[in-house]
């Protein structure tokens, strides 16, 4: 993937319904595993696909790194290659960067 590729995903296939926290710790243990795992959140609330997760968003695999090599565009609706990304290599995204709003990541 070339510097400055904005073209990494594909446009999403829906939208992301915002569920307060409370709700989500009320969940039975395996729905609230999943929503923790592969859901983005902030302060109040996690981001929930509205299509389900019989179809996962390439997204949901990004992994933190402080040093990443793409970029959160517009709260994650787009990336940007920060460098040359070899074939293989794994992409990483800093999440404290990933959503306006989430403090820092851990």
């Amino acid at each position: 993937i070339p510097k400055g590729c904005k073209n990494i995903f594909s446009k999403n296939i829906g939208e992301w319904i915002e569920i307060p926290i409370s709700d989500v710790e009320a969940l039975p243990a395996h729905s609230r595993n999943l929503i923790e795992t592969y859901c983005l959140f902030d302060e109040k609330h996690y981001f929930v696909p509205d299509y389900g997760f019989k179809v996962m968003d390439l997204v949901n695999y990004l992994n933190h790194s402080a040093e990443p090599n793409i970029l959160s565009i517009n709260d994650g609706e787009n990336f940007e290659a920060l460098r040359d990304i070899e074939p293989g290599e794994e992409l990483f995204v800093d999440y404290n960067h990933l959503v306006s709003g989430i403090e820092e990541y851990n």
